[in-house]
């Protein structure tokens, strides 16, 4: 039976203004959120998803309060040209999340951590990698759950892939970054899992289209240096070899 995700039925209460809009925040602020990030990767990878669950939900809120009332611009709060801003420093957990796999189908699932020692300036484009980083790794916490069984995990997965992608699509240039493009490409592959599981095989379609789409107008996402490379060769494998397209058929 299909079941088509949308917001309001994912079941979810994350409050949609949240790490999305912003306009100041100090680098003490990114310091704690990256702590509690890669706090809440090691309780995963440990099986622990309340806890590791609720180290994400405090990043995600701790980046949401440091909206500053005034926005009159500043040394930390005006936006800066594209190639003024460093790449954020990604790098994912020595060991894969617990339980999340597929038989037919590659999940990324080894989450996302910040590398500590990056220097970026606090402006909307940082605020929105650290946040597309957390929420991404939080919606791995209920992907897990999701395929041990819980739909109603699975949808909240969905959710939050999808505010992930959200936020990506909000920042203007972050879509030209190489980081930002790693994480539209396992969010929307994830994505694709979790519709195909619902059978939602139109929409898995869908999103692996548009990953096949990304990989052949930007190839060196397929090629590049930094550690994700070998989950993006898997994922074009599997715009190739899943069995999404000929259900969609």
């Amino acid at each position: 039976m299909q079941k088509t995700l949308s917001h309001k039925n994912a079941g979810f209460d994350l409050d949609p203004r949240t790490a999305t809009t912003h306009s100041y925040c100090t680098m003490s602020t990114l310091q704690k959120t990256r702590s509690l990030n890669n706090q809440g990767v090691e309780l995963l990878i440990l099986g622990q998803s309340s806890a590791a669950s609720t180290a994400f939900k405090d990043a995600i809120q701790l980046l949401g309060s440091e909206v500053a009332e005034d926005n009159g611009g500043g040394q930390n709060g005006e936006n800066v040209l594209n190639d003024q801003i460093p790449e954020l420093a990604l790098g994912q957990s020595q060991s894969a999340v617990p339980d999340l796999q597929a038989q037919c189908f590659f999940v990324y699932n080894q989450a996302i951590t910040i590398l500590e020692g990056t220097v970026l300036q606090c402006n909307d484009e940082t605020i929105s990698l650290h946040s597309s980083v957390i929420l991404f790794n939080w919606a791995l916490v209920f992907h897990r759950e999701g395929m041990l069984g819980n739909e109603k995990a699975l949808k909240k997965a969905w959710f939050l892939y999808a505010r992930c992608l959200e936020v990506l699509s909000l920042s203007a240039t972050a879509q030209s970054k190489q980081s930002s493009g790693y994480l539209t490409l396992l969010a929307l592959n994830n994505q694709a899992q979790i519709h195909y599981e619902l059978c939602d095989y139109a929409e898995s379609y869908n999103c692996m289209a548009q990953v096949a789409d990304m990989i052949n107008r930007t190839p060196s996402l397929e090629y590049s240096t930094l550690t994700l490379r070998n989950a993006v060769k898997e994922i074009y494998l599997n715009t190739m070899l899943s069995p999404t397209a000929a259900h969609a058929a």
